[in-house]
This record gives C-alpha cells, sequence and structure tokens, in this order.
C-alpha cells in the first residue's frame, strides 16, 4: 500500500480526500453563504451623496512683465489647498448643522448612534435643552466631517465632495447644504475684504484731506502776516 500511495499523485489524493469529505465541505460553504447573506441583510444600508464644485482663482491681470504668470502658477497649489481646507473646517461643518437644524434634532444624532453622558443630550420634554446647543453643535460637526470625504479631480479645478449616511435623502441634503455654505463663506470673505479696503481707503482720504486743510490754513495765514494780495490779472 505504501508504494502504491507514493506512485499515486499528489492531486489525485487530494481528490480523493475532498471526495471523502464533500459532504462537510459542500456544508462548511453553505454555512459561510448563509451567514455573508444573513449579516449582509443585518447591516445598516449607506448611500453616498456626491457633488461637485468648482474653485476658481479671480482672474490675473494682463501685464507686459515677464515671470508673473509663472509666479502666479507657483502660488496656485497654495490656493487650492487652503480651499481644500476650508471645505474639510469644522466652521463649515457646524454651519451646516446650524442651517439644517441637525443640532437639535434627535434623530440625527440616533442615526449615527451616537451616544454621550453629557446633559445637553438629556431629552427635556421631547426636547434637547437650550443651554446646551453649543455643546451639541460640537458634536454634530464632528459626525459630518467623519462622514465626508474632499476629492479633488486632477488637473482640473473640480473637487467632489462625497457625503455618507444611513438616509439617502439626508446624504444629498447635507452634501448640497455643504456646497451653499462653501461658495457663500467664500463670498462673504470676499465681501469683508472690500469693504475693509474701502473703509482703509476712506479713512486714508479723509486724512489727506485734513492734511489739504491744514496746508491751507497755513497758506492763509502766511499771506495775511507777509499782507501778501493777489492782484487781478492784467
Amino acid at each position: 500500500r505504501t508504494a502504491e500511495a507514493e506512485s499515486t499523485p499528489l492531486l489525485q489524493q487530494y481528490l480523493r480526500i475532498a471526495l471523502r469529505w464533500r459532504f462537510v465541505i459542500l456544508g462548511c460553504i453553505a454555512a459561510c453563504l448563509l451567514v455573508g447573506v444573513i449579516a449582509t441583510l443585518l447591516m445598516t444600508p449607506r448611500y453616498t451623496a456626491v457633488t461637485t464644485i468648482e474653485i476658481a482663482r479671480e482672474a490675473s491681470k494682463v501685464t507686459d512683465f515677464q515671470g508673473v504668470e509663472r509666479e502666479t502658477s507657483a502660488m496656485d497649489q497654495e490656493f487650492y489647498q487652503t480651499q481644500y481646507s476650508l471645505l474639510r473646517s469644522r466652521a463649515l461643518a457646524e454651519r451646516v448643522a446650524t442651517q439644517l437644524r441637525l443640532v437639535d434634532d434627535p434623530r440625527f444624532f440616533d442615526l449615527f448612534k451616537y451616544s454621550s453622558g453629557d446633559p445637553a443630550f438629556t431629552m427635556v420634554t421631547g426636547r434637547y435643552p437650550a443651554s446646551g446647543r453649543a455643546v451639541r453643535q460640537r458634536a454634530a460637526g464632528e459626525i459630518l466631517l467623519s462622514n465626508l470625504s474632499v476629492d479633488p479631480t486632477r488637473l482640473s479645478r473640480l473637487v467632489d465632495v462625497h457625503f455618507t449616511s444611513p438616509d439617502a435623502a439626508m446624504s444629498a441634503r447635507i452634501v448640497n447644504a455643504w456646497a451653499e455654505n462653501f461658495i457663500q463663506t467664500n463670498l462673504d470673505r470676499k465681501i469683508q475684504a472690500t469693504s475693509y479696503g474701502r473703509n482703509l481707503l476712506q479713512r486714508q482720504l479723509g486724512l489727506q484731506k485734513e492734511r489739504l486743510d491744514e496746508s491751507q490754513r497755513q497758506l492763509v495765514a502766511y499771506a495775511s502776516q507777509q499782507q501778501i494780495i493777489n492782484l487781478p490779472a492784467q
């Protein structure tokens, strides 16, 4: 028997063993498939919504100087990295949470299985207490950021913003609000910069006017002291 076993190819030996234990093997495979199906059915479904944002710098001024375009291009990477960081910022997340009223929505926190022993999450007459709103705002912002992803499209100015949640409608609402608030914050920042520049210019104009008035007063005083009289032109 030993000589016969040695002469039998190894593959045939494995096939014989598999045939001998075929019912056990088939049973294990069927059990694994059944466990996989049950686990899939029990898992909470996840829905991802996507929106695309175009981030563009202001048009560069046309000049005749060489090297200006090269300098602008070198600053592009810093500009876009800053924009990507703003898209992932906590301030933007909390702004979205406040706009969509997620801060005071118990269903939102239950949906993401968020639990905390903080009194801010203790229900009082069916509602969260107003005193803990700041705590809930931070918690809502953390939840949003942990389920958000920002994916810049290579060699373009487009950015894909993804948000995943167990609720398809909520994912769409959040990702759309994220894009809207990001655009609005950029507009607000530009308005503030314009307002600051205008106020600074007005202060400088006021200062120059005061200096001009003072120079005119000094000129009049000097003319009076020197008894300088302007004669009409002949």
